[in-house]
């Protein structure tokens, strides 16, 4: 019988550094939060564009629909989320906020893996000319539906603000924790410049 050579002493530090390699993502996605929340570890000057959501909510706890009617199910990755909520039919406003952060999405160059994008229907079914359209313009964005019910806590109730105007967008992390909204007073400028230092500092792929 072979002798197991390695001693409780190197097991345990071969443990810690297994639970170092596992938790670092995870460190450092809650340490960039709260760089934006608290302004501690930001350079001077520094400050996010983004409007703060505290406390940040968990995007599973909103029930999604996929356009074939079957559940979404929201997986937290390594990807950052961009969530653009709609009434029904894409309209102007709704338009708008596609291309800028399809723009935003494109300029991030080799970081633009660590975004993802989701067209966020809210009621009604989405005609086929706008699915097409979507689908023609917009090929890496995923459509998802719910109910203006199922998701009015949203944001601290911010869909119910917006309802009648343009609709904000929101940030999710890579923990899946909806953490900031923007609205049609930022620029893609300032949206880069969230992306790129969160990236950066937090990591995404």
């Amino acid at each position: 019988m072979i002798e197991n050579t390695v001693n409780p002493q190197q097991r345990r530090k071969n443990r810690l550094k297994l639970l170092c390699l596992v938790g670092l993502p995870v460190i450092t996605v809650v340490l960039s939060t709260l760089m934006f929340k608290t302004g501690i570890g930001l350079p001077s000057g520094t400050k996010n564009k983004g409007a703060l959501i505290q406390p940040p909510q968990q995007i599973a706890d909103f029930p999604f629909t996929k356009t074939d009617g079957e559940p979404f199910d929201y997986a937290p990755d390594s990807k950052w989320s961009l969530l653009l909520p709609a009434f029904g039919e894409c309209k102007e406003d709704c338009e708008k906020r596609l291309f800028l952060t399809r723009q935003v999405h494109m300029l991030l160059g080799k970081n633009a893996d660590a975004v993802r994008r989701y067209y966020l229907n809210i009621e009604g079914t989405l005609s086929q000319q706008t699915l097409n359209m979507l689908k023609q313009d917009h090929p890496k964005l995923t459509v998802i539906n719910t109910t203006r019910e199922a998701i009015e806590s949203l944001g601290g109730g911010i869909i119910t603000y917006y309802s009648n105007k343009a609709m904000p967008y929101f940030l999710v992390d890579p923990r899946g924790f909806v953490m900031m909204y923007y609205t049609d007073q930022n620029t893609d400028k300032e949206l880069i410049k969230d992306l790129k230092f969160l990236i950066t500092k937090a990591g995404g792929h």
